[in-house]
């Protein structure tokens, strides 16, 4: 899911534009957000989007082009892992995707050194 985000970001931000990732926990889930700078999504395409069946080709700013299914994609992969996606875009401003994932429990989140448990001695 990330590595597509920041695909998508990199196809569509001018060279020398900022991407910023971001990431935090809150209780059980991790909220993960991608942002660029680039020409933002139309209008008319926001609710048709994240629609597989409505996916289309796309063209970033350096002519790459794309069919459109990456991101319905993320969101149905989100979705069967108990996750939600969503964004937010503005036309010519950029736009942030978001998705959200249950946090898996390991010895870091339960407060144990995950390196002593393989050290014997």
């Amino acid at each position: 899911m990330l590595r597509n985000l920041l695909s998508n970001a990199v196809k569509f931000t001018e060279l020398g534009s900022d991407i910023v990732v971001r990431a935090s926990r809150s209780g059980g889930m991790f909220t993960v957000s991608v942002s660029d700078s680039g020409m933002g999504i139309p209008e008319e395409r926001l609710y048709t989007l994240l629609r597989e069946a409505h996916a289309v080709s796309t063209e970033g700013t350096a002519g790459e082009r794309g069919v459109g299914l990456g991101l319905a994609l993320c969101k149905e992969f989100v979705r069967l892992n108990g996750g939600e996606f969503w964004f937010d875009s503005t036309p010519e401003l950029g736009s942030t995707f978001y998705f959200t994932v249950p946090a898996a429990e390991g010895n870091a989140a339960r407060g144990g050194d995950p390196m002593a448990e393989r050290v014997s001695g």
